[in-house]
């Protein structure tokens, strides 16, 4: 097939279909093949043409790739420059991840005042001639947050984060009768599963991603325990139950070979979900869940690259892009999320084998980017926007302001409930363990229905030191890395993480081979390792 001609003048080579942003320290051929696309570039172009009748072509592209889609930035021989993104299957289920996005912003453009790019032109049939389901879309105006924030001032970042409260304000005051996500009414979704909204819109099965396990490269975790429970759910009991059946889904039909011993069995980890379905029924009861349980709509992913500000001010949100599975949900869930303008950076000298680095007596000592007058004043204006932004919750958005002040021991049993076996048996017995412990504490009423007997406590110590250990180490491979916890590693940092992490790899094996009779064990070692061994790595090269 001919592609477009999208330039007059060369421009270096480019392809549409294949994923060249970056590559997985962990499953890396399932992630790359998840995200390779087929379908009618040309016709795209075309398709993106007609949404601009005085343009008769594109001159020139940009692709740019996130974790869910691929985005073209398209620009016309009018001038004028378009954004066309396509999906890809790890979004979520084909039809209706498109479908809900586009309502989702319709609606939103329709009930409040925030600057949502408008869609030109969609559709959600994978079937049709393109091959794929797309939006064609304005391109925002302005720059993203994140290449302005540096250059900001401190007062600046203040009113930034202002204006983003209020942004949330408008969305915290919307009324929903359903938990789910927005759905126009042409949506393929049976009568059983619809909630009327307003006039062409209705609220349909969530498409939180927890719900989706299966679209998730390499994984295919919807074993058929149960049946599927997506919602849309009337009431908070309803919505949670659908969080433990989701849970109960996830589980395989028995425990693999060579599992960790703090990990648990099948058995054991449906037993502890059990349990959390009894704590999580009592704590739906207290008053301070039932004011934080009202569905609502939030952005999922409110960061800097996703937030578009006025070139001549930035401190005027120009734009909020990416709606995509944006999903109404108990407050409570959202408790948790907080906008990267109120995060503290990582400073260069804050990860290993970055120039600059020097090691004395097995001491890390570090020859600072910046001076620790200029950490300070840094962390400084974190914690003022940070100040800033709790404030202008409690002003704004009361209930979420709320969820976020309730002591975590009563959130996180929900957000348990749903995972159990993807973090397993250890982590949700102490999610079990310290609500038991707080119960009377936390004013809870009654006895806790978890509780456990001092030989569980005894044989529950080394698996929670154990998985301790993992956590641990899996926190400091990330930092250490300066990567996620999927292992994401952009293309251009492929090679020196790669040697870094082969590095920190036979250190760590080194340390099991000499452990002697502290309980570490080379097979022990591998398994606690959290991404692949390089030997499997290796032939990865810099192009993914």
């Amino acid at each position: 097939m001919q592609l477009l001609q999208t330039t007059s003048a060369p421009q270096p080579p480019m392809d549409p279909y294949a994923y060249t942003s970056g590559c997985w320290l962990r499953n890396h051929a399932a992630e790359t093949a998840a995200r390779q696309l087929r379908f009618d570039f040309d016709g795209l172009c075309r398709r993106a043409v007609a949404c601009r009748p005085g343009a008769s072509k594109v001159v020139r592209w940009e692709k740019h790739e996130g974790s869910y889609n691929r985005a073209f930035v398209l620009h016309l021989d009018d001038g004028s420059t378009l954004v066309a993104r396509v999906p890809f299957p790890a979004a979520g289920p084909p039809r209706l991840v498109t479908n809900s996005e586009v309502a989702t912003m319709a609606y939103l453009r329709k009930m409040t005042s925030i600057p949502i790019p408008e869609v030109l032109d969609w559709s959600d049939d994978p079937l049709n001639p393109l091959k794929t389901e797309y939006i064609i879309m304005q391109h925002v105006e302005g720059i993203q947050l994140r290449d302005r924030w540096d250059a900001m001032s401190p007062q600046e970042h203040l009113l930034c984060v202002k204006s983003l409260a209020l942004l949330a304000k408008e969305m915290h005051s919307l009324q929903f009768p359903a938990y789910g996500s927005i759905y126009f009414d042409s949506a393929s979704v049976d009568a059983r599963h619809r909630i009327p909204l307003l006039d062409g819109f209705f609220i349909g099965p969530s498409l939180a991603h927890r719900y989706w396990a299966e679209c998730a490269p390499g994984e295919g975790r919807w074993y058929k325990r149960c049946q599927p429970n997506r919602g849309p759910w009337t009431t908070f009991e309803a919505f949670t139950q659908g969080l433990l059946d989701t849970g109960v889904s996830h589980f395989p039909p028995g425990t693999a070979p060579g599992t960790p011993e703090y990990y648990g069995t099948v058995e054991e980890n449906l037993d502890l979900l059990a349990a959390l379905g009894k704590v999580t029924a009592e704590l739906s009861k207290d008053p301070r869940i039932q004011m934080v349980s009202e569905p609502k709509l939030f952005h999922n992913d409110l960061h800097m690259r996703n937030i578009f500000v006025s070139r001549d001010d930035a401190t005027k949100i120009t734009g909020v892009i990416d709606w995509q599975s944006t999903t109404l949900d108990p407050v409570l869930l959202y408790a948790h999320m907080t906008p990267d303008l109120c995060i503290s950076p990582r400073f260069p000298e804050d990860l290993l084998g970055e120039e600059g680095e020097k090691e004395r007596n097995g001491d890390d000592v570090y020859e600072t980017a910046a001076t620790a007058a200029e950490r300070e004043k840094i962390q400084s204006d974190v914690d003022r926007c940070r100040k800033t932004w709790e404030l202008s919750l409690h002003v704004h958005a009361r209930k979420l302001h709320d969820a976020r002040a309730l002591d975590e021991a009563l959130l996180r049993p929900y957000r348990q409930c749903f995972s159990t076996w993807q973090y397993g048996a250890t982590a949700a017995r102490d999610v079990l363990k310290e609500l038991s412990a707080r119960w009377s504490e936390l004013a809870l009423p009654g006895q806790p229905p978890y509780q456990t007997t001092d030989e569980e406590l005894v044989r529950d110590a080394k698996r929670s030191e154990d998985f301790q250990a993992v956590l641990t180490l899996e926190k400091w491979h990330q930092h250490a890395l300066d990567v996620g916890s999927d292992g994401w590693v952009p293309t251009e940092r492929w090679d020196d993480v790669l040697e870094l992490h082969e590095e920190f790899y036979n250190n760590w094996m080194a340390a099991a081979r000499t452990a002697g009779d502290e309980g570490m064990t080379e097979e022990k070692a591998a398994k606690m390792w959290r991404f692949d061994p390089p030997v499997s790595l290796r032939q990865i090269g810099r192009a993914g």
